[in-house]
C-alpha cells in the first residue's frame, strides 16, 4: 500500500484526495492520499519526518509553507533550487529530496488548454510567491517577454533578479488599476498567481469589472488562473464573458500530480484523459 499526504493552511477545500484516487485506482498494491492541515512552521519540520518515518512516499505542500517546507527537506531537485519554491516531496531510504512540479503542471495546463507560449509572446504575471516563481520559471524558458504585477515590489524584484538574465529581465511594476489595464491590453498571457478569488472567497476580483468593461473585447487573449477552486474565478469568468480564452487552476493541479505520482511510484500517467478528470472532479467542487 501506497501512502502520500498533502500539506498546508487550509487545506480543507482540496479535492486532491479524489483525484489521486481516480488517477490510481488500477494501483494493483493500493493507494491512500490524506490531507493534513499545519497550524504553523515548526509542525510543517515536524510532520516532514514523522510521515518520512511511517513509510510514506512522499508529500505535496502547498500555500503558505511552498517557500519554507525547503529548510526542511535533505536534498533539493535543480528546479527547486531555481525556483525557491517546492510543492512536492518524495521519501527514500529515509531521505527526503524535494521537486517542484508546480512549474510543468502549469505549462501542461496552458499548453493543453489555451495555446503554446512562444518566444514573442507576451506575459502578465499578477504576484511574486510560490506559485508565481513556478510559472515564471517554466515559461521563461520559452518567452522572456514577462512582467510580473505585484504590491510588494521588493518580492517581484527578486523573483526577477533569480530567474531571469540581464541580458532579458522580467520586468517588474506595482499593483494597481492603471498598470493592470495598461499590461493586459499588452499582454497576451495574463495569470493570476495570487490566492484572490479562491475558495471561499469566490467573489473576490484581483481585476475589477470596471478594468475589464475598459478593456472591451478580449478574443485574442488568454487568460490563466493557478486557482483551481472555484473551477471558474470571477478572473476567468469576466474575461470569459468579454470573448477570452481561460483555463481553470484544475488543470495544473491534476498536471502537477501527475508528475509527483510519477515521482512517488514510477507510473506514467501522461496519456491521461484531463479533460475527463477535470469534468468529474468539478463535481466534487461543487459539493465542497
Amino acid at each position: 500500500m501506497y501512502y502520500s499526504a498533502l500539506l498546508g493552511k487550509p487545506v480543507d477545500h482540496s479535492i486532491s484526495p479524489v483525484l489521486f484516487n481516480m488517477l490510481t485506482k488500477n494501483l494493483p498494491d493500493g493507494y491512500a492520499h490524506i490531507k493534513i492541515e499545519i497550524e504553523d512552521e515548526k509542525s510543517l519540520g515536524d510532520f516532514i519526518n514523522y510521515l518520512n518515518n511511517l513509510g510514506f512516499v512522499g508529500l505535496n505542500v502547498t500555500l503558505p509553507y511552498k517557500v519554507a517546507a525547503i529548510k526542511y527537506v535533505d536534498e533539493l531537485d535543480d528546479s527547486v533550487k531555481k525556483v525557491g519554491a517546492l510543492n512536492t516531496l518524495v521519501f527514500k531510504d529515509g531521505k527526503s529530496r524535494g521537486y517542484n512540479t508546480d512549474a510543468i503542471g502549469a505549462m501542461n495546463a496552458i499548453e493543453l488548454k489555451l495555446r503554446k507560449v512562444e518566444s514573442h509572446g507576451n506575459i502578465v504575471v499578477i504576484g511574486a510567491g510560490g506559485a508565481a516563481r513556478a510559472i515564471i520559471y517554466e515559461i521563461y524558458k520559452r518567452s522572456q517577454n514577462i512582467t510580473i504585477l505585484n504590491i510588494d515590489s521588493d518580492q517581484a524584484k527578486k523573483v526577477s533578479n533569480d530567474l531571469s538574465t540581464e541580458n532579458k529581465k522580467i520586468q517588474v511594476f506595482p499593483l494597481n488599476d492603471v498598470n493592470i489595464k495598461t499590461h493586459i491590453a499588452w499582454a497576451d498571457f495574463i495569470i493570476n498567481a495570487t490566492p484572490v478569488g479562491m475558495y471561499p472567497n469566490n467573489t473576490e476580483e484581483i481585476v475589477s469589472r470596471q478594468i475589464y468593461a475598459e478593456l472591451g473585447n478580449l478574443k485574442n487573449k488568454y487568460f490563466f488562473d493557478a486557482i483551481f477552486n472555484p473551477y471558474n474565478t470571477q478572473f476567468l469568468k469576466n474575461a470569459d464573458a468579454l470573448g477570452a480564452k481561460t483555463c481553470s487552476g484544475l488543470y495544473m493541479m491534476i498536471f502537477q500530480a501527475i508528475a509527483a505520482l510519477k515521482l512517488w511510484v514510477g507510473q506514467d500517467y501522461s496519456e491521461i484523459d484531463a479533460d475527463n478528470i477535470a469534468k468529474k472532479l468539478q463535481n466534487y467542487l461543487r459539493r465542497a
